[in-house]
């Protein structure tokens, strides 16, 4: 009996039947998955692989050159930080279109919101604990698909006075921890169909800076440095990585650390005359990691209502 798969070949979505060829294309090999063989090659070089199939007993058939902007069922996802805010967002986001979620974080999500998805505990400074929250995770979903880092440390302190000890705690868990997980990720996501590194990093730092917050910004602009070596890296691999920038975003440690009178006022701040909210990043991710963005890789994702794009706010 043959079995009918499909895998995808950057954003294009393909159907196989009969396998039963280990011919390459381009001279890349098939690689054989559980979810099927894949197949790295750009759209213009379609035509080479209906010539292959015409020729041997692999028989390819197009489903679909408009791929879907949600994220596929049934997709692995794996969420540092997913268990409050903007991470919480995301898990709920992949949860109702059917993705199977494991979120790491210190404490589970004390929300509804978070029902149906896994929770493991983790301790982001440490790197050997870190590496092993991470497989343990692998193992519970059963491999993966998509890795979204959204953990951040957030202990504010002005430079001149800043410890060594806080600098180093937040570059462990903005930064090194990144590194650990996506480096553990990489041969994981060379078998997925759909596989993608998505880094929430932040207009603190990249674009804007913030008293008290230089080190925060300092670890979210190397984020976006690593995701851009690493997307060119692992490009050949049909693997993406991106990143995206939230801009003021309406968390509850927001709404706590700002008060009422002071989120009204930096509503103004945003041309469109509201901040944002988590499920606006949690949109902007699910499109990043969905078939459609296949074709993107190494870019950061701005979503702030345009509130850096305001030169002056008081001009006439």
């Amino acid at each position: 009996m043959h079995q009918t798969k499909m895998f995808q070949t950057f954003g294009q979505t393909w159907r196989h039947s009969s396998l039963r060829s280990t011919a390459g294309i381009r001279g890349q090999p098939l690689h054989f998955t559980p979810q099927g063989p894949l197949v790295h090659m750009k759209s213009r070089h379609c035509n080479e692989l209906e010539t292959l199939a015409s020729q041997s007993e692999l028989r390819f058939t197009i489903m679909s050159i408009h791929p879907t902007t949600d994220v596929p069922q049934g997709t692995r996802a794996c969420i540092f930080g997913g268990n409050r805010g903007i991470g919480l967002a995301v898990t709920e986001r992949l949860l109702s279109v059917g993705a199977e979620v494991c979120y790491l974080s210190r404490a589970p999500a004390d929300d509804s919101r978070a029902t149906g998805a896994q929770h493991l505990p983790v301790d982001l400074r440490s790197p050997k604990d870190t590496r092993r929250a991470f497989h343990d995770a692998i193992d519970t979903l059963g491999g993966l698909d998509l890795l979204v880092f959204g953990s951040a440390s957030f202990d504010r302190g002005r430079l001149e006075h800043l410890d060594p000890q806080t600098w180093d705690s937040v570059v462990a868990v903005n930064l090194s921890a990144a590194f650990h997980i996506m480096q553990e990720a990489i041969p994981v996501l060379r078998n997925s169909t759909c596989p993608r590194i998505i880094v929430i990093s932040s207009i603190t730092g990249p674009v804007t800076g913030l008293p008290g917050m230089a080190h925060y910004g300092a670890t979210k602009s190397a984020l976006e440095g690593l995701v851009r070596g690493t997307a060119v890296e692992l490009a050949p691999d049909g693997i993406t990585v991106n990143a995206v920038q939230p801009g003021l975003i309406l968390t509850d440690n927001m709404r706590e650390s700002y008060g009422a009178e002071r989120l009204e006022q930096m509503d103004s701040l945003v041309p469109g005359g509201t901040i944002g909210r988590p499920e606006d990043i949690a949109a902007a991710i699910s499109y990043l990691a969905s078939p459609a963005a296949g074709f993107v890789t190494g870019t950061t994702l701005c979503v702030d209502g345009g509130m850096t794009l305001t030169e002056n706010p008081y001009a006439p």
